[in-house]
């Protein structure tokens, strides 16, 4: 309404209505918990010596309904970003 893009932290954040995202794959995420926890649990690894995992590669999205009220054009980088709406419009 003010005319300022927001920026979420993640994919559904843009489908709300924020302008953009780079977000994280919560899918690959809870693959390598999952392979974490089972070294765990299987006294493979213990939690207190287990590091942190890290993801690396973001996915950016951005919203085409923002984009247009905001008058603003894709960055050539982002070309191939994935696309969505504003759940509800058509």
């Amino acid at each position: 309404k003010a005319g300022i893009p927001v920026f979420g932290s993640e994919e559904e954040q843009v489908r709300d209505g924020c302008l953009a995202s780079v977000s994280i794959d919560f899918v690959a995420l809870g693959e390598e918990t999952g392979k974490m926890a089972g070294k765990i649990l299987k006294g493979e690894a213990k939690p207190e010596s287990t590091k942190v995992y890290v993801v690396h590669n973001g996915k950016p999205i951005y919203n085409t309904d923002v984009l247009s009220q905001l008058k603003l054009k894709v960055p050539a980088a982002y070309q191939n970003a994935t696309k969505t709406k504003t759940a509800g419009s058509k």
